[in-house]
C-alpha cells in the first residue's frame, strides 16, 4: 500500500512538471511571436537612421 502511493505521488509529480513545462514553452512561443515583429521593426529604424547619419 505505502509503495503504491508512493508511485503515485511520484507519476503525480512527474506528469505535473510535464505539464509545467508545456505551458511555460507555449507562453514564451506567443510571447516571442508577439514581440518578433516590434523587435524586426525597431532594428530596421536603428539601421537606417545609423546608415542616414553617415
Amino acid at each position: 500500500m505505502i509503495l503504491g502511493l508512493l508511485i503515485t505521488v511520484l507519476v503525480f509529480v512527474f506528469i505535473l512538471m510535464i505539464f509545467l513545462f508545456v505551458g511555460v514553452t507555449i507562453t514564451f512561443s506567443l510571447f516571442a511571436k508577439l514581440l518578433a515583429p516590434f523587435a524586426l521593426i525597431g532594428l530596421g529604424i536603428y539601421l537606417i537612421d545609423k546608415n542616414n547619419k553617415v
